[in-house]
């Protein structure tokens, strides 16, 4: 399995340095951006399983760039940054669908990883749930068909893994 992929974006450099240094030696592929327009450009460029992102930056603030990414994507785990002082953003961003938040000045390193690391774990889980469900629908799909063959049956089966990809199909029989 790849290594996760995580986007940092935040207008200060040593923000960027900050979890460049506790992330990279974990072994998550790390992106950075340093404003909000160069965060949209990565995350349409790119698959994140995160994105930890300042609310305040320049060219397009952290909840601008939160919305437009929730307007297409609900399933990239976002967590914002915050200065201790600004809790009514935290709150907005929180509505918008941040999925969790670190406040600045940044104190405790291990309670950082811990919480990237069970936001990893959500998107995780959300991502196998939703294949589940899409293996559940299949098998719910083979119960409603009428049908008394074995090729049938293999036509059937054949159709559900075709479905899993966006592609056209031609089933040809007699």
């Amino acid at each position: 399995m790849d290594a996760p992929r995580i986007l940092i974006a935040d207008d200060e450099e040593y923000v960027r340095a900050f979890f460049k240094g506790i992330l990279a030696p974990v072994g998550y592929t790390l992106s950075f951006a340093r404003d909000g327009r160069q965060a949209l450009e990565s995350w349409s460029q790119h698959d994140f399983d995160l994105i930890i992102m300042d609310i305040r930056m320049p060219h397009f603030s952290g909840l601008e760039v939160l919305e437009r990414i929730r307007a297409q994507d609900r399933n990239t785990m976002v967590i914002m940054i915050s200065a201790f002082s600004d809790m009514e953003s935290v709150i907005e961003a929180m509505r918008l669908g941040a999925n969790d938040f670190f406040a600045k000045p940044f104190t405790s390193i291990d309670k950082i990883r811990i919480d990237i690391r069970n936001c990893l774990e959500r998107a995780r889980l959300a991502r196998e749930n939703e294949s589940l469900k899409s293996q559940v629908d299949l098998k719910d799909a083979h119960r409603q068909m009428v049908y008394a063959s074995k090729a049938m049956e293999d036509v059937i089966e054949m159709a559900g893994r075709a479905a899993q990809f966006d592609s056209p199909v031609l089933i040809q029989g007699e």
